[in-house]
Formats: structure tokens, C-alpha cells, sequence
């Protein structure tokens, strides 16, 4: 495995991942780069309503390590408490294996109205 650099990641970078397809309000975000190119983000966006919400995506073919996204999923983390942010929203993908499983080990907690909507409260 050719290791790589996390570091916060740039609006270009995020759009060259995505394809130009999504355009959040706002948002912070990490990228894990392994020779130059971006192989991963996390971070959160806010919706329209102010909601953050938490991400991680992974391109299939540079499938990180667990520990790299724990570290990548830590860096938000942190960011969100330093900057205030009392709740942060994800939904787990059903297609990637264990996906509640680690956002139960975040401390993320399903929400009561059966969503599928999970929630980390940062204090």
C-alpha cells in the first residue's frame, strides 16, 4: 500500500473528485493524495436548512486502509467541535460492509423516526 497525505482539501480538488456534480452551500473536507492524485474525501457540508452533514467517499480502485479513514474521519471530527457544531447528520451507504458498525464506533446514534438518518452530538 503506497502511503499517502491527509490535509484539508481544496474547493478545485472537490470538484475535480466529484466531477463538478455536487455544489454543497458550504463545507469542509479533507482529501487522502497518494502520487498526486485524490483518492479519497471526508468532511461535512451544511444543507440549505443549516444541517452539517458528514461524508467519506473513496474512489474503489484506491480503497484506503481502515486506519486511514478513522484518521480522516477524526480530522472532521475535531474540526467540528473546535468550530462549535453541536450535531452532525450521516446516513451509512448499505453497500459498503459495516458501514453502521462505524458509525456506531464514531458515536453516531440512529435517530428516532426510523430515517435511517444517524447523529453524532459533539459534546
Amino acid at each position: 500500500m503506497t502511503r499517502g497525505s491527509i490535509r484539508l482539501g481544496t474547493p478545485e480538488e472537490f470538484d475535480r473528485f466529484y466531477l463538478g456534480r455536487i455544489k454543497p452551500a458550504a463545507w469542509l473536507g479533507y482529501v487522502r493524495e497518494v502520487e498526486g492524485v485524490i483518492v479519497a474525501t471526508a468532511g461535512i457540508y451544511w444543507d440549505h436548512d443549516g444541517r452539517a452533514w458528514g461524508f467519506i467517499d473513496c474512489r474503489r480502485k484506491y480503497m484506503p486502509d481502515t486506519k486511514s479513514v478513522v484518521r480522516m474521519t477524526r480530522c472532521v471530527m475535531d474540526a467540528m467541535r473546535g468550530c462549535g457544531q453541536d450535531v452532525v447528520f450521516a446516513k451509512p451507504d448499505m453497500r459498503i460492509p459495516k458501514a453502521e458498525y462505524f458509525l456506531k464506533w464514531l458515536g453516531f446514534k440512529p435517530m428516532t423516526d426510523n430515517s435511517g438518518v444517524w447523529a453524532w452530538q459533539a459534546h
